[in-house]
């Protein structure tokens, strides 16, 4: 499995599970005073690491490690990024509310929410809530264009969507559904149940649907997917094993092909934040298992 998740600190609930002696520290807050620099606001927030040569050598004799490489005859994984503009609109709404966030003083929670707005807007949707709930609606297109020109140079080969919201799912297996037909696509969420989901695989599998699209904190983790060798990531989360999870369902025992995984970038806007933040928890789980 992936021994980190997110940050460093990750590994003190592992080997204090293990045995606390191990790390040596009594408990969570004198680990991260040895291991973490705290800054932001009121120095709450972990911005950097420290010591960390201490720490692998307190863990190395107690960590075997076996890759999948090592396990596995499998073929490599090729990574791109696709940057797409937004649209007029778009930018501005973006451009709006990103002077927001940026406003001295503004709660935690209220930023958490901005940002969630951001990454919606970046993904092509204007959120708004009314007496029915929560609406989105289009307010760019370049990703879906960018999904379908990725689609036309794959040539009638089979592929996996990742998103990161449910109506993102909605909309592109709709426009899937419009331009492939009804069953060329089939979805995986927190809506689908486990007979549901054992269709949608079985159907992608037997080359009887073309395309996945789900979300990959609910589908990303024990499915078997490797009639696609296409990965395509509509959207992000910040979460790093929703990402390596979600990639290695297309990188399986049966996989023959070379898998390409493939970004989705709105220029200028968060998305770019969240692809940094993967690849410095990508950077972090390759030095703790190097």
């Amino acid at each position: 499995g992936t021994p980190i998740g997110n940050s460093l600190v990750d590994l003190y609930s592992q080997f204090a599970l293990l045995n606390p002696d191990i790390i040596g520290y009594p408990d969570f807050y004198t680990f991260t005073s040895r291991y973490c620099i705290f800054g932001g606001f009121e120095r709450r927030h972990i911005v950097g690491y420290e010591n960390e040569e201490e720490l692998l050598a307190a863990i190395a004799p107690y960590v075997f490690r076996a890759t999948k490489a090592d396990c596995l005859d499998l073929p490599p994984k090729v990574y791109q990024r696709r940057y797409v503009a937004l649209a007029p609109e778009q930018r501005a709404r973006y451009r709006e509310l990103a002077r927001d966030l940026r406003l001295e003083g503004l709660e935690t929670s209220n930023s958490l929410d901005l940002m969630l707005r951001l990454h919606q807007i970046a993904g092509g949707f204007l959120p708004s809530v009314t007496e029915d709930g929560a609406r989105y609606a289009p307010i760019g297109d370049g990703k879906m264009t960018e999904l379908l020109n990725i689609i036309a140079d794959c040539a009638g080969q089979s592929l996996i969507i990742w998103c990161t919201y449910r109506h993102e799912v909605e909309h592109v297996r709709s426009r899937l559904c419009a331009e492939f037909g009804q069953a060329s696509t089939v979805e995986i969420h927190g809506g689908v149940d486990e007979g549901g989901r054992g269709a949608a695989i079985n159907a992608l599998q037997s080359g009887s649907a073309r395309f996945l699209v789900g979300i990959a904190s609910s589908g990303g983790v024990g499915i078997t997917a490797t009639a696609a060798s296409t990965v395509v990531y509509y959207s992000n989360s910040f979460s790093f094993i929703n990402r390596v999870q979600s990639e290695d369902r297309a990188h399986r025992i049966g996989q023959t092909r070379t898998v390409t995984i493939i970004d989705l970038i709105a220029e200028d806007t968060i998305d770019a934040t969240i692809m940094e933040a993967l690849d410095a928890k990508t950077d972090l789980a390759r030095w703790i298992t190097n």
